[in-house]
């Protein structure tokens, strides 16, 4: 039926993501297909992150190793697509665990955040300290 809106939007996870900066791949966990619905994601933050406290990337990693992350190729949809993003993200930096880059011996995370009146994408060493503003994205 044309216009039907339980038709959710595709996303391809099991693709490469496109190269980001001059940044290698270290690790991209493959999802298959993805239908996107805001109402099955949630922003996950450490207890540690709660609270105005903080955690390092490099534990924030190891405790996010057993959840459903997403990869870097919802956010590179995501960005294509801005009207599906949640006005709930604005004011954060909502970091896909699921695709993780590599500069040198660092490791990085990208976020999509919103600045300026657009939504935009950066990345964060996981050497840093991740605050209750920087939540992962996790299948719910």
């Amino acid at each position: 039926m044309a216009g039907d809106v339980s038709v959710l939007p595709l996303i391809d996870c099991d693709l490469d993501v496109r190269l980001f900066w001059d940044l290698a791949v270290a690790e991209h966990k493959k999802m298959d297909k993805f239908a996107w619905d805001e109402s099955s994601v949630f922003l996950h933050l450490s207890p540690s992150q709660e609270q105005g406290g903080y955690t390092k990337g490099h534990d924030l990693r190891q405790e996010l190793a057993g959840l459903p992350v997403l990869n870097a190729k919802v956010l590179e949809y995501l960005l294509v697509h801005p009207e599906l993003i949640p006005d709930s993200w604005k004011g954060k930096k909502v970091y896909f665990w699921g695709t993780i880059y590599q500069v040198d011996d660092k490791l990085l995370v990208r976020c999509l955040y919103f600045q300026g009146g657009l939504w935009q994408c950066d990345v964060r060493y996981l050497d840093y300290c991740w605050h209750d503003d920087c939540p992962a994205i996790v299948l719910g």
